[in-house]
């Protein structure tokens, strides 16, 4: 991919991509680096829905690692009620 002349929209959504693909073969640890990157370039004021998408795959990435996620990850502007059953999910596997 020619990170050098994409545009940083185009950048994100590649390392989205990748990061998915990743996680589908079972390469988490690249899919939680892609998924990280690509939500720490992602635009803050604008593409919630996008950023959702990448949050969501990026708890499920984290629980099949064995990590839990921190919980101010579930309570970002605009994420309450998107993360919500993900929510209840880490807390299950965190109590066990």
């Amino acid at each position: 991919f020619p990170t050098d002349t994409a545009s940083n929209n185009q950048l994100i959504r590649y390392l989205y991509y990748s990061g998915r693909i990743q996680a589908l073969r079972l390469e988490y640890t690249q899919a939680y680096g892609n998924l990280s990157q690509a939500l720490r370039k992602a635009p803050s004021n604008t593409g919630l829905g996008f950023r959702i998408a990448v949050q969501r795959l990026l708890v499920v990435v984290q629980l099949l690692m064995g990590e839990i996620p921190d919980r101010s990850v579930f309570f970002g502007e605009g994420m309450v009620v998107e993360l919500k059953p993900y929510l209840e999910i880490a807390q299950a596997v965190r109590r066990g």
